[in-house]
């Protein structure tokens, strides 16, 4: 079997895996924006995928064998991204922002294909069932 993993996100807007058995570092997706928090992350249900929240706007989604970014999930207005959380099957994203709506993101292809408005302040969660 394959060994836990933990995700972690920082202030100094890395993101970083760790093997939960050991304690060792296995991967750091650099600088999602040099310098700018990262507020959140979380892998999807296949573990091959992380998803990232920053403070000062946008989520992105990675893929973990590589670490490359495949795609920059950008909300209009750089409004600051409190979660972002993948759905029970992996084929959305979810992201609650600041702007006052959440929003539901494609994996496959990055787009917004609805958001979910109407708070009259920040969203600081949001959940799929």
């Amino acid at each position: 079997t394959a060994a836990l993993r933990v995700v972690t996100a920082s202030d100094d807007g890395t993101t970083k895996i760790w093997n939960a058995d050991s304690g060792d570092c296995v991967g750091t997706l650099d600088a999602t924006q040099p310098g700018k928090p990262v507020v959140a992350a979380g892998f999807s249900p296949d573990s091959q995928q992380v998803v990232t929240a920053l403070a000062e706007g946008g989520a992105a989604i990675w893929e973990v064998s590589s670490g490359r970014r495949l795609h920059t999930l950008e909300v209009p207005g750089d409004a600051a991204v409190a979660s972002a959380v993948f759905s029970p099957d992996g084929t959305w994203v979810l992201t609650a922002s600041d702007d006052g709506a959440a929003r539901i993101w494609s994996v496959e292809t990055g787009e917004c294909v609805r958001k979910l408005a109407g708070h009259l302040s920040a969203v600081r969660a949001a959940a799929f069932s």
